[in-house]
């Protein structure tokens, strides 16, 4: 992993940690995952069942905000960015 790359994905997970521990009420059953590819970053937020509709918010508008914060981000270091919430299904 080259310079840059360590870069964004310290960035990255070092914001959007910061965002999800602010916005569930169990940060320690959360987890950030930043993935950096070539001219992408993909970010993955796992959480519990019952922590994600913290994350989504009232019809999403909660993580398209975060979305649109981690894409900003991503463009400083002049890359595209997709957001990810992962929440195990318990059925």
């Amino acid at each position: 992993m080259t310079d840059d790359s360590s870069r964004v994905k310290e960035v990255l997970e070092d914001m959007v940690t910061q965002i999800v521990e602010a916005l569930v009420l169990s940060p320690d059953q959360t987890e950030v995952n930043v993935i950096v590819g070539g001219i992408s970053v993909a970010v993955e937020i796992k959480s519990a069942p019952s922590e994600a509709k913290y994350l989504i918010g009232k019809g999403g508008q909660t993580v398209k905000a975060i979305r649109l914060l981690v894409s900003a981000a991503a463009k400083k270091f002049k890359k595209t960015a997709m957001l990810h919430v992962i929440s195990p299904d318990t059925r």
